[in-house]
């Protein structure tokens, strides 16, 4: 059998995800009992499968090594002994191994027979998807079978299983923030940016999904995905690495790494947080960062030109701070804490527009804001009011601690709000 892994390239793993996604959604949107036919292929092979009310049953073909025995002997020795009698009874009383083996072992064996099933299945589905042609259809047939809901898996839940094997450990940044973050989330969605098969996503992981099946993760894309596609990559270089949209408590964020995107939805002050950190690879910059600039300043200068060198100097990191019209990009008055920061806040007005523009309330009546990292630095952008179009912009550096200067920054949007038109 071949041995398909994310050492093949990113290439290779996004075909085989994407047809394995083709298949298995097929099999999920099929309310009758079917069977699917492929082969013989290029190593000669031949693969069935058999499934029902959208979940899968049985796939035969592949390998000796990827026999249902051979699954139980290698994860549930113990259930070794059963093997000889229930095969026996299996072809006498033509039922499936798996029945048999269950009504012979008791509950233990159920899960014993499960996890030696769907490790079967994902065996044999990973073997046809490195050996299947590019476009291969099967041939399907249509059964009238029931099946045993104790020896079937959701199509999803397998698709799942075969990206889990076929990249077990994270490809990058992006791979492993939602690998070690995404439970934290509502919805978290990874898929692989790279490789070409006619512009499908490759979902390498998904949690939280409602429903949890691949019109779930449809919808998720949908509602997750336009954070990255639509501000990921702009044309003037700088990409985002970290983007993250909404309100206090309830942040909607995409991390861009080399090979991945992830998205999570509905995440907390803190878990947005430590996606910085994870995206940094470094723990956030103390709170703290030392005593406050003297104001340069002088006392006649505007008001608003006062508070925004003030927030820039109570805000750790910040280099500088600028009012910005957020249909427009425009900056309309700014505070520039080091020469050359200018630059800076022109990437965190862009950003700020990208993100918020155009302006509106969150659902909850909460003021919607942002954040993101570049290579440029961090950037926060918090509109003045809920109708507004002008926000505070804060430019930070990129090791900023993300939460400190979002408590901080809020403060100063009161105070900025009093002087802007």
């Amino acid at each position: 059998m071949p041995a398909p892994s994310a050492a093949l390239g990113d290439a290779g793993l996004h075909r085989q995800l994407v047809f394995l996604a083709q298949l298995l959604e097929a099999v999920e949107e099929t309310p009758t009992a079917g069977l699917w036919k492929y082969g013989p292929l290029s190593d000669g092979s031949r693969f069935d499968l058999v499934a029902g009310a959208g979940r899968l049953r049985f796939v035969a073909g592949g390998t000796e090594e990827e026999r249902l025995g051979t699954q139980l002997e290698r994860l549930y020795p113990e259930m070794a002994r059963l093997l000889p009698e229930a095969l026996e009874r299996a072809r006498a009383e033509r039922r499936p191994l798996g029945e048999v083996l269950i009504e012979s072992g008791g509950p233990r064996a159920e899960l014993a027979v499960r996890a030696a099933l769907k490790a079967q299945m994902v065996k044999r589905l990973l073997h046809l998807s490195a050996v299947a042609p590019p476009g291969a259809e099967p041939h399907f047939e249509t059964l009238k079978s029931t099946m045993d809901p104790r020896l079937t898996f959701g199509a999803f839940e397998a698709y799942l299983a075969c990206a889990r094997a076929l990249a077990p450990a994270p490809l990058d940044v992006a791979h492993r923030a939602a690998t070690d973050i995404g439970p934290r989330a509502r919805t978290s969605v990874v898929v692989l940016q790279n490789g070409d098969a006619g512009g499908r996503e490759a979902v390498l992981g998904a949690y939280g999904l409602a429903p949890q099946s691949f019109e779930g993760l449809e919808h998720a894309l949908v509602t997750l995905g336009g954070l990255l596609r639509a501000h990921g990559r702009p044309p003037g270089g700088d990409p985002l690495q970290l983007a993250a949209v909404g309100t206090p408590r309830h942040w909607r964020v995409g991390v861009v790494g080399p090979s991945c995107a992830a998205l999570l939805d509905d995440v907390d002050d803190e878990t947005s947080v430590s996606l910085l950190a994870r995206v940094l690879d470094r723990a956030p910059a103390p709170a703290e960062a030392g005593p406050l600039r003297s104001p340069t300043l002088g006392p006649g200068a505007p008001p608003l030109a006062q508070t925004l060198e003030a927030a820039a100097a109570d805000v750790p990191g910040c280099l500088a701070a600028g009012v910005v019209h957020l249909p427009t990009a425009e900056v309309e008055s700014a505070f520039l804490a080091e020469e050359g920061s200018g630059l800076r806040l022109g990437r965190g007005a862009a950003v700020a527009s990208e993100l918020l523009s155009p302006a509106a309330p969150a659902s909850s009546g909460e003021l919607r804001e942002a954040w993101a990292l570049t290579g440029r630095g961090l950037f926060l952008a918090l509109p003045l009011h809920p109708s507004s179009e002008q926000a505070l912009v804060l430019a930070c550096r990129r090791a900023t601690n993300a939460g400190v200067a979002l408590a901080l920054g809020r403060q100063w949007r009161a105070r900025v709000m009093d002087h802007a038109r």
